[in-house]
């Protein structure tokens, strides 16, 4: 199912944010792990911190690969999964990097970054999928969003386009089958 939205509670927000925070000057990294639901809604039910193994951690992330080994084999084995991966971005804003871009991995698994660069944090999420960007909604609350229905694929919107042009068809048909003749012109 592809993540349309992630949602955490203020509590786990607040912990994101608290862990990005703690980590300034160099990049918190994570893993953001709960249930997506068949609406496409991210619950975020927990944050695992990994340790930012990169050769300049003041600039960019690399999460520790036998940490994230054992969050994967945790998760696997409880009914949770992976929801999302977060970092911050110490001095900048909540949007991808060129490096965020061109090293994103999974190309299913939101993105979530965290800005420090202003007054106030800003929170972004992305799908990152093969070189193209795209911003997902998050939701704050205390009670998980209404869901709505998933929005139509491409096909489904071209094959409700193809019925429509067909029962259209068809009534213009049934309409100039149930005419009565034309009047006889006289000579």
């Amino acid at each position: 199912m592809t993540t349309r939205l992630l949602w955490f509670t203020p509590d786990r927000y607040q912990q994101l944010l608290n862990l990005a925070l703690e980590r300034a000057p160099e990049e918190a990294c994570g893993v953001l792990v709960g249930v997506t639901s068949h609406t496409g809604v991210a619950s975020v039910e927990q944050l695992i911190m990994v340790d930012n193994i990169a050769s300049d951690r003041h600039v960019s992330f690399r999460l520790d690969d036998a940490q994230f080994a054992r969050v994967v084999g945790r998760t696997v084995a409880s009914d949770q999964e992976i929801v999302g991966f977060f970092h911050s971005h110490p001095r900048g804003d909540s949007i991808p990097s060129r490096s965020d871009v061109a090293l994103a991995s999974y190309p299913d698994v939101p993105q979530i970054i965290v800005g420090l660069g202003h007054i106030s944090p800003t929170v972004a999420a992305w799908r990152i999928a093969y070189g193209a960007v795209s911003r997902l909604d998050i939701a704050v609350s205390d009670a998980a969003p209404v869901s709505s229905p998933q929005d139509l694929s491409d096909f489904q919107k071209a094959l409700i386009l193809i019925s429509a042009a067909l029962a259209l068809l068809l009534v213009i048909t049934l309409a100039l089958a149930l005419l009565p003749p034309a009047p006889e012109i006289p000579r």
